[in-house]
């Protein structure tokens, strides 16, 4: 009886000493200094491919982000990230809508540089934990700097054959305020390295001011319309983290 009883109370003993372990494990760190990468994906005008203002010409790229995030309690946390995302510009689809709307004229040749957009934020977010594991759903805001995209385009009018036209317009960047809104999941390899894992939708509205171009052939320069694009961006990632006190 005395050896059961023994054999009960280490039992006991084991299993808080694991369950304090365990404890120790999920929660001896509160911060996390995280890198992840993946796909971009441009949504609604962004990624619309028609002549319509503000279709954007926007095609699936990569992105890359930087965060930090702590966890002040178990309920809420703050974060901060700097995001860059990188779309190449549909210039096949552009050159085709543009021969088919201006019929007096024959686009040879176009090419574009891909948008980028830049953005820095910080946050709130709410943890949903269980061992090893948390669900983070985030609320983020900031600055967000879109690059519009160098382009030139060889141009010749029916009027004109053997007098081609070469319009270039210059990259300018921008700033605006944006948001993001997302999912992202922390899992626990190690005692201080994290899989990192997110899903999140970014959106900020750009004005392009200071556009200027150039006609390269007879070296003419002119000014371009403000132009206004709807950045509006789907992110999946995935990387690594490691917690800090």
């Amino acid at each position: 009886m005395k050896k059961l009883c023994s054999i009960l109370l280490l039992c006991c003993a084991l299993t808080a000493h694991a369950q304090l372990k365990r404890e120790e494990f999920i929660l001896s760190s509160k911060g996390l200094l995280d890198i992840q990468a993946g796909v971009s994906v441009p949504l609604l005008d962004y990624g619309l491919s028609k002549l319509t203002l503000p279709a954007g010409y926007a095609q699936t790229g990569y992105t890359y982000k930087i965060g930090v995030s702590y966890d002040v309690s178990a309920y809420v946390g703050l974060a901060f990230q700097y995001q860059y995302c990188n779309n190449p510009f549909n210039a096949a689809q552009l050159k085709t809508d543009l021969q088919a709307q201006y019929t007096d004229r024959t686009f040879n040749s176009n090419r574009y540089n891909p948008w980028e957009l830049r953005t820095t934020m910080i946050g709130v977010y709410y943890p949903f934990k269980s061992y090893r594991s948390s669900i983070d759903v985030r609320v983020l805001a900031g600055v967000c700097t879109g690059i519009y995209p160098e382009n030139e385009t060889l141009v010749t009018y029916q009027q004109a054959p053997n007098n081609p036209f070469n319009f270039k317009e210059f990259e300018t960047s921008a700033s605006a305020f944006g948001f993001q809104a997302g999912i992202k999941m922390r899992y626990q390899l190690h005692k201080n390295l994290m899989l990192c894992i997110a899903a999140d939708y970014t959106q900020s509205k750009i004005e392009f001011k200071e556009l200027r171009g150039i006609e390269t052939i007879r070296n003419i320069s002119y000014s371009l319309e403000p132009y206004t694009q709807q950045f509006q961006v789907f992110n999946f990632t995935a990387g690594i983290g490691l917690k800090f006190e």
